[in-house]
């Protein structure tokens, strides 16, 4: 048993043993299927924290023939398929953590030559096994599995987790990423060195680029977040798992919602509702809801673009803020964080980091839940530059004067707001009102309130609800916003009224109306003027 040759089963029976663990061993069947084919090699992005590291754990304590993983295994869901004692730790695995071997290379000063690296820290393991076929740093990997293969017939199972992070961490380094690849092309595409793998299982955050230095491992069966395929049970926690981790919990009804306002918001297909897994265990363990998820530097640097002068990119963010939808062309080339070109292309990187959910039934993408826009929202709080910043520093006083009722001021406010930034958005379009009026707020959502754009409810959808977060006291009262062009605003309280949009609060004592109106027609004198009125009713 070694470190990276025919690792143990150490890691996978630490997850197996805690108190949140969540069976994900049906994986284990789909790469049995591909095992000794022409669909051998696969590799599944997925972003942070969505359990790419335990699903290496996984195969590798299975497949492994440095441990016995029977007992661990028993009981579990790939127990019960058919192929479950074919494999069982009967083959020899190489496993790469290639996150950890970078920043190996990177302390020793060997980043340069990282690709020689790896071969020497695995045929320093396999000179062991196999000393006369390795030669230690004489040899190239590929060069040592050809030798063990023509001597023995010994095949082996690959698995790689974070493959990606050259292309993430250097991704200005040209030559690097060029090297590293033409090292995994000698690997896995090589057709000597093919015949000597009975599998190759990669995880990362990015797809393979199908352009330049990358198209040489254009071979591989790639699962995304925009295409998981049958792989799309094995990305998250389904609603049926976080459910049952709930109810193991005895977590009351009111902390689940709350759960999936924050973590829930991916979906594929049959699969359904899919969970940030290591939000959820979090949650469930700390018995709090909260962010975290916390920003990675190439997120940051996405999000810094899209907060950026470019009135595309800055007009798609403030729109998903205010938890619209924006149109995509998925940028089906790959990613390439050294270049970021378009607005499409950010969009599709943020996909792929989570920070977005796709949906393809409408070709559009979305902030999933109100975890991941509590990062947005600390991304344009921090982007000074951004003409929005300047409305979210005013959040709390206009949160005072609306509590307080004080109509007046409240329009003033934000009819500032939308004549100021009227560039930054299409001034009479019903949406960017809406994005102004959200973004006006924001400051306090994540401490208090949850948002809600066309929220149903009674006889219709009302515009724009801010309900309090659950857990928060009672003082903190649910707000109802209506928009109107050429109406009143007193046309905008009635409407709440009459179609009943006041159900949304029941369980509070009162729920505040707000009505806004403003003139679009440009040849009235009260042009672009904002009216507001502020009513505390009594919940039904």
């Amino acid at each position: 048993m070694g470190a990276y040759v025919n690792p143990g089963n150490n890691n996978f029976a630490k997850s197996l043993h805690s108190k949140t663990f969540v069976d994900k061993t049906g994986l284990i069947q789909l790469t049995n299927e591909a095992l000794g084919t022409d669909d051998c090699r696969i590799v599944v992005s997925r972003p942070r924290r969505f359990g790419k590291t335990t699903a290496l754990f996984t195969l590798r304590a299975y497949y492994s023939c440095g441990c016995d993983s029977r007992a661990l295994f028993r009981g579990l869901t790939i127990a019960q398929a058919p192929s479950f004692e074919d494999h069982l730790n009967k083959h020899n695995v190489i496993s790469l953590d290639v996150q950890g071997l970078y920043k190996q290379a990177v302390a020793g000063g060997r980043l340069a030559t990282f690709p020689q690296y790896i071969s020497e820290t695995v045929n320093a393991e396999l000179v062991k096994l196999f000393p006369d076929e390795v030669h230690g740093n004489e040899d190239s990997l590929s060069k040592s599995i050809l030798a063990i293969h023509a001597e023995h017939g010994t095949n082996f199972i690959f698995l790689l987790d974070e493959w990606d992070v050259i292309y993430r961490e250097e991704k200005f380094n040209k030559k690097l990423k060029e090297d590293f690849t033409d090292f995994l092309v000698g690997l896995f595409k090589n057709d000597n060195v093919s015949e000597c793998i009975d599998l190759v299982y990669m995880t990362g955050i990015l797809p393979i680029p199908k352009q330049e230095t990358h198209s040489g491992l254009n071979n591989f069966n790639e699962y995304t977040m925009l295409d998981p395929f049958d792989f799309a049970e094995y990305i998250g926690f389904t609603e049926v798992e976080v459910d049952a981790l709930c109810t193991m919990k005895q977590l009351p009804q009111e902390k689940i919602q709350e759960l999936r306002a924050w973590y829930e918001g991916y979906r594929f297909g049959s699969v359904g509702s899919v969970y940030c897994p290591a939000s959820v265990v979090k949650a469930i363990k700390n018995q709090k809801v909260k962010s975290y998820w916390g920003l990675t530097g190439a997120a940051t640097e996405l999000l810094d673009l899209m907060n950026a002068t470019n009135p595309k990119f800055r007009r798609a963010a403030q729109n998903l803020l205010s938890g619209a939808s924006v149109g995509i062309t998925v940028d089906e080339e790959g990613i390439d964080l050294s270049d970021i070109g378009s607005l499409d292309t950010a969009l599709t990187a943020l996909v792929h980091l989570g920070f977005l959910a796709y949906q393809e039934e409408d070709g559009t993408v979305r902030i999933p839940n109100q975890e991941v826009a509590s990062e947005f929202l600390k991304a344009t709080n921090a982007a000074k530059k951004n003409p929005c910043y300047k409305i979210m520093a005013r959040s709390k006083e206009l949160l005072r004067k609306t509590l307080r009722g004080d109509a007046k001021a409240v329009a003033k406010m934000l009819q500032e707001n939308h004549e100021t930034y009227s560039s930054v958005f299409s001034y009479n379009q019903e949406n960017d009102l809406a994005c102004i009026v959200i973004t006006s707020y924001s400051a306090f959502i994540e401490k208090d309130y949850t948002f809600h754009r066309e929220l149903e409810s009674g006889k219709g959808f009302a515009d724009i609800v801010f309900l309090p977060r659950p857990g928060r006291p009672q003082k903190v009262i649910p707000i109802i916003i209506e928009l109107k062009w050429k109406k009143s605003a007193d046309t905008a309280i009635q409407q709440i009224k009459e179609r009943r949009y006041t159900g949304l609060a029941q369980g509070y004592p009162s729920v505040l109306l707000v009505g806004i109106s403003y003139e679009k027609d440009k040849k009235k004198k009260e042009y672009k003027n904002h009216t507001c009125i502020i009513e505390q009713v009594n919940t039904p």
